[in-house]
């Protein structure tokens, strides 16, 4: 009989937030910027509240802000690697051509968090072997220390790169869980992975748009990377 696998990306969602030195002067502007956004980057709505505005999609698919003091933009369900970094980059250059945001920001962080949901091709019990015999492999000395079978498992670690910092989470997880994390109405597997990547840089100067653009592309890229090669690990490949 065949090993049950993991099967392609079913659900996912990722973020860029990007945290700047206060500007008021984006506040005259955001009704004219949020209209021009939403027709450049062929959204259906936008909304001005209080001290930022927002540019969205039916659904809330895509979803992007910019206040006078940080900016981001989000993607649910990004259905390849580069879909994601293309479109917030198209974001935030728009944003740096604009006079009132400026070609360079004064920055304090910058960070992409990636989250992702695999189904499992197998039941709840053979993945959690898996982890905890594979993955992230615990010592048959924890169940006699607690006097207790493992009936689940989350794993939180955190990782430090020449780059910057990546907050880490991964766990078997059900159907039910699911619908608690990614709060959409769709379908979610009844079995599955849960990866969540948060890769930060902390920063207090100024930073290029160039250079911004570039670090949000690798942000992104290096944690689709990441899930990728978690996913590989556990389908045995």
């Amino acid at each position: 009989m065949p090993e049950p696998t993991t099967s392609p990306i079913l659900i996912n969602d990722q973020l860029v937030e990007i945290r700047y030195r206060a500007n008021a002067a984006i506040l005259d502007y955001r009704g004219t910027w949020a209209e021009k956004l939403t027709n450049q980057l062929t959204l259906t709505d936008w909304q001005v509240i209080e001290n930022r505005f927002d540019v969205f999609d039916k659904g809330d698919l895509r979803h992007g802000f910019a206040s006078f003091k940080n900016a981001g933009f989000k993607v649910r369900n990004t259905p390849t690697k580069n879909y994601f970094p293309d479109q917030a980059n198209h974001f935030f250059r728009f944003l740096l051509e604009q006079k009132a945001f400026g070609d360079s920001l004064f920055c304090s962080r910058i960070g992409v968090k990636s989250r992702f949901a695999i189904k499992y091709d197998g039941d709840f019990e053979k993945l959690l072997k898996l982890f905890t015999n594979k993955l992230f492999v615990i010592d048959p000395s924890v169940k006699r220390l607690f006097q207790a079978d493992i009936s689940d498992v989350g794993f939180h670690f955190d990782l430090a790169t020449p780059s910057g910092k990546i907050n880490s989470w991964i766990g078997p997880m059900l159907k039910e869980q699911f619908k608690e994390f990614f709060e959409l109405e769709q379908e979610y597997p009844e079995v599955g992975v849960y990866f969540d990547l948060d890769y930060s840089q902390n920063r207090q100067d100024k930073i290029t748009g160039r250079e911004l653009l570039g670090i949000i592309r690798q942000f992104s890229d290096q944690n689709w990377e990441r899930y990728q090669t978690i996913t590989e690990l556990l389908a045995g490949q």
